[in-house]
């Protein structure tokens, strides 16, 4: 059974192997699904930059700092409370959880 039990580590690191959407992709995806430019996603306050904050920690193993880098330097701490209040506002709203899915899609069929 102990052999079974796998190290921390060792899960962390393979989550980064496992995960098979970038930045661009996500970027571009949630700048497609909203009609906006990847400048506003990046930097303009707003539903489009939310769901690509929460897909880049959902779907890529990457840190916080480092998603957090990507958009503008917003914190560790700025990442962690806004990663958790989104999944609560997306599991209370069924219209945004139906985008994330409707995104998501659109990140599976992106070629690549």
């Amino acid at each position: 059974m102990r052999d079974l039990i796998v190290p921390r580590r060792e899960v962390s690191e393979r989550k980064v192997l496992e995960a098979s959407y970038g930045f661009d992709d996500i970027i571009d995806a949630a700048s497609s699904d909203f009609e906006v430019s990847r400048d506003d996603v990046l930097t303009a306050s707003g539903e489009s930059r939310y769901i690509a904050l929460y897909l880049m920690k959902r779907l890529t193993g990457v840190r916080n700092s480092r998603i957090g880098q990507v958009f503008g330097g917003l914190s560790y701490s700025c990442m962690a409370k806004g990663h958790q209040r989104f999944s609560v506002n997306q599991a209370r709203n069924e219209l945004l959880r139906k985008r994330i899915e409707t995104i998501k899609t659109d990140l599976s069929n992106v070629e690549g």
